[in-house]
């Protein structure tokens, strides 16, 4: 409802609103502060996507649905890690989360996390555009495609260190694959510059995996490759 209103700076959503539908809010970019309601029950994936000057989401005390802690908004039971606000520089994620969801940290201003081993979802661009991000290190044996749902990465300029505890993920020289077997899997190339050269042991270029790179002006493909996903 509020897709690509660039100028909108803080909303207030009314008692009533149970269902926050996909894109809601997606490339608000000058969206602050938004407020919710107690009645709210349910958030899609992608309904904070290019909100990359959310600093506070307000919720009243009390709410059986959701809370906010430090800022950070989670459902009640704290499984599921919905949104962090864009200028935290640092997080310590509780142990009971289980699922980082779509978007939840874009934009932000972290350096490094560490991720619980309780975490086994992260969704697609959960650190897109933290162009500060350094170092990350993944929960142990996390997986592709059942665990980590794409480009988690994306525009994540600085990011020199991945580390992976087992799982079938692999950091590679700037990049992170998925060895699943008969497929060596792109899933996120966060940084690359220039004429980039695809991997020769490549066969699959995950879904989203070379996206939003500013600096990239070429790609070649080896010829190992097989697969381009969707929305390249």
């Amino acid at each position: 409802v509020f897709l690509d209103c660039k100028k909108i700076i803080s909303v207030v959503i009314g008692e009533g609103v149970r269902f926050l539908d996909e894109a809601a809010f997606e490339n608000c970019e000058k969206l602050q502060s938004v407020s919710l309601p107690s009645t709210l029950n349910n958030i899609e994936y992608d309904v904070w996507e290019g909100c990359c000057a959310l600093q506070k989401i307000l919720l009243p005390n009390g709410s059986p649905y959701f809370v906010v802690d430090g800022g950070v908004l989670y459902n009640k039971n704290k499984t599921v890690l919905y949104r962090a606000p864009v200028g935290m520089k640092q997080i310590s994620i509780p142990i009971t989360v289980k699922e980082i969801a779509y978007c939840a940290f874009e934009w932000g201003n972290l350096h490094e996390i560490d991720i619980p081993d309780s975490v086994s979802i992260i969704g697609r661009h959960a650190f897109g555009y933290c162009k500060n991000l350094e170092r990350v290190q993944l929960p142990q044996g996390i997986m592709y495609d059942s665990g980590v749902e794409g480009n988690i990465f994306d525009s994540c300029t600085r990011l020199s260190e991945v580390e992976i505890m087992g799982g079938n993920l692999i950091w590679r020289e700037g990049a992170l694959y998925a060895d699943m077997g008969a497929d060596f899997v792109l899933v996120s190339l966060p940084n690359a510059q220039g004429c980039y050269q695809v991997a020769d042991d490549v066969t699959i270029i995950g879904r989203e995996a070379i996206q939003h790179l500013e600096k990239l002006t070429a790609i070649v493909f080896s010829k190992t490759v097989r697969i381009i996903g969707e929305e390249l």
